[in-house]
């Protein structure tokens, strides 16, 4: 994967980058930790001595410990806060046009309210055509930000190739016949010769094939926005050198279920046409199409994101398709209809996934934007930061479980599930 920018993304003159690897030596693992109590407020004044802390279930030596509160709405100039890194990732390449509308004057109000708490923010952005770079470098002067906020613009066309896939589908269903009660068309003897059940097999393995082309193609978009992500990181991590950065992920998210939608359709179709009463006759007829092999968005969260951990990046995510997925379904009808509700949470996953592997949160189900930002900056209010320098590893590109354990009854902790070195 290439990650390019172009110059002229939002007529600004910006810092620039390429792909290529970045050598970012660290020699200590960062933890941040959210301690709350039942109701969800923050729990302050906690000691040292109140976490343990364990890499691939062995105990580390905490080498340093601090108590973070950010809740100062005005910077003093008597009493000067540290500087924080905070960055917002606009992955407009999976952003539709409707969408943006409605978050982006939430964006420019966030922006705002974070400059209260004397961040320095910078804009990075993925725009429709795929390409990735930074629009406004690191800068505490939100008057700059919103103008940038404005320029930006999402992908009109992202649901349509998944339009255009689905209508490809049903064209060819719908020649789909039921095969009856004559024996030349039963499904316990495929040696038997019977014109509809031959029509409705070639039917079914091109529909698998087409199916099977849709999926890649949806694995692939998600690999890609998660490796443009990666990319991005470990450029961050080098130009910021090693100090903590909040990165909040803007996205319409990417389908960690690839495919599902079209072989949902097929098996769908199939069974009320009665052609799938034995799904082994099924996969034979389809020609070993039937289904692809199951993407494990986890382990590609894992081994992805699990380096913004090590490079002491932690991810917030908010999800712009609120509700709403693909708001037309070609006109289809009965069986041909998709269930969009049940597809949503595969393209909410994604966002999830990535928050919690870093020990963020993600924002969801919901188009009140508003709500999404002040639980985000609730969260950055009050945290602990513990690190430790891990043990040595035999070999790199490993993922390294982390577990903290409170030893104080009542706290609830959040913090990064691991990293990888």
């Amino acid at each position: 994967m290439r990650v390019l920018f172009s110059g002229t993304l939002l007529l600004l003159t910006t810092t620039v980058f390429a792909s290529q690897d970045y050598e970012v030596t660290v020699t200590t693992v960062n933890v941040w930790v959210r301690a709350v109590d039942k109701s969800g407020a923050p729990v302050e004044k906690l000691t040292q001595e109140d976490f343990e802390v364990y890499e691939d279930n062995q105990r580390m030596v905490v080498s340093c410990f601090d108590e973070i509160s950010q809740n100062v709405d005005v910077v003093s100039a008597e009493q000067p806060a540290t500087k924080k890194r905070f960055v917002l990732y606009l992955d407009l390449y999976n952003v539709t046009t409707p969408e943006w509308s409605l978050i982006q004057p939430k964006i420019i109000e966030f922006l705002q309210q974070i400059s209260k708490h004397n961040y320095d923010v910078m804009i990075a952005a993925m725009i429709p055509q795929g390409r990735l770079g930074v629009i406004a470098p690191f800068t505490n002067d939100a008057a700059r930000l919103g103008p940038v906020i404005e320029k930006a613009t999402a992908n009109a066309g992202r649901d349509a190739e998944i339009r255009n896939n689905e209508a490809r589908i049903v064209d060819l269903l719908e020649e789909l016949r039921s095969e009856g009660d004559n024996p030349a068309d039963s499904l316990d003897d495929l040696t038997q010769i019977s014109p509809r059940r031959d029509l409705n097999t070639r039917i079914l393995k091109t529909v698998y094939g087409h199916a099977h082309q849709f999926a890649e193609e949806e694995r692939y978009r998600t690999e890609f926005s998660v490796k443009a992500l990666e990319s991005f990181s470990a450029y961050l991590a080098k130009a910021a050198k090693n100090d903590h950065i909040v990165l909040l992920y803007v996205s319409g998210g990417f389908n960690s279920d690839p495919g599902r939608r079209y072989y949902d359709l097929i098996e769908r179709v199939a069974e009320n046409r009665g052609l799938n009463r034995d799904s082994f006759v099924l996969s034979v007829r389809a020609g070993d199409k039937k289904r692809s092999s199951q993407f494990n968005m986890e382990k590609l969260v894992q081994n992805s994101i699990g380096k913004l951990n090590r490079l002491n990046i932690t991810l917030y995510g908010v999800n712009t398709r609120g509700l709403g997925l693909v708001s037309e379904n070609i006109s289809a009808k009965g069986d041909m209809a998709s269930n969009e509700a049940q597809l949503l949470p595969a393209f909410l996953d994604s966002l999830r996934f990535m928050a919690e592997e870093t020990g963020g949160i993600s924002f969801q189900n919901s188009q009140n934007f508003k709500v999404g930002f002040d639980g985000i900056l609730q969260d950055l209010g009050h945290q602990y930061q513990l690190c430790y320098s891990p043990p040595e590893h035999k070999a790199k590109g490993q993922y390294h479980k982390i577990k903290v354990v409170m030893k104080k009854p009542g706290v609830q902790t959040r913090y990064r599930n691991g990293y990888v070195d």
